[in-house]
């Protein structure tokens, strides 16, 4: 039997954890943004339907364009992007401007953004695995969500409860991780069948 942990393997399983930590950093932050300055459940369910209705639309027509086009360059573009998107987040937060409505927007464009990269990683993550060890593979990336939403959870409710600008700095933070685990994508070396 091949071994595992491949360069590739290595390389996608590494980024995709680091992204998640920013992710599950975020996820948690938006949530108690939107709760804290609105005061209104209705807001943060609003909030967060913006995020999933465009996932289930994009989900449509997204697979035929991810096909023509490399998925390793798909993944770490995105990434690239969100780290940028991030930073714009981040600083629009730190000079202390809050609109329910851009956020919300905001979260649309993520949803879209995040469902061609996850139909994108989906389709490459089979590529990166040895023979014989889909099983293993599959266990391990299975808990890389958990694994960062536990750990960041505490983390980031401290931030936000200590720093006045602590949902800004959580934002900061996963703009390092998305640049961080996009540098590292951009290593992975595998032929793609397009």
């Amino acid at each position: 039997m091949q071994k595992l942990w491949t360069r590739n393997f290595t390389i996608l399983t590494l980024g995709s954890f680091i992204s998640a930590i920013g992710s599950a950093a975020t996820a948690i932050a938006f949530g108690i943004l939107i709760y804290t300055e609105t005061c209104s459940p209705l807001a943060l369910a609003l909030f967060t339907i913006a995020n999933i209705i465009p996932r289930i639309i994009t989900t449509i027509f997204v697979g035929p364009f991810i096909d023509r086009y490399s998925r390793v360059k798909i993944i770490y573009s995105i990434d690239f992007f969100y780290s940028l998107c991030f930073a714009i987040v981040a600083a629009i937060l730190f000079t202390g401007y809050f609109n329910v409505y851009l956020f919300t927007v905001i979260a649309s464009l993520f949803g879209i953004i995040d469902t061609v990269y996850q139909i994108a990683f989906n389709s490459l993550f089979p590529e990166v695995i040895s023979e014989g060890n889909h099983s293993k593979a599959y266990s391990i990336s299975s808990l890389i969500w958990p694994i960062s939403s536990a750990i960041m959870a505490p983390v980031a409710t401290y931030f936000i409860e200590h720093f006045t600008f602590g949902v800004a700095i959580l934002m900061s933070f996963s703009a390092v991780t998305f640049f961080i685990t996009a540098s590292i994508e951009t290593l992975i070396k595998v032929e793609e069948r397009l």
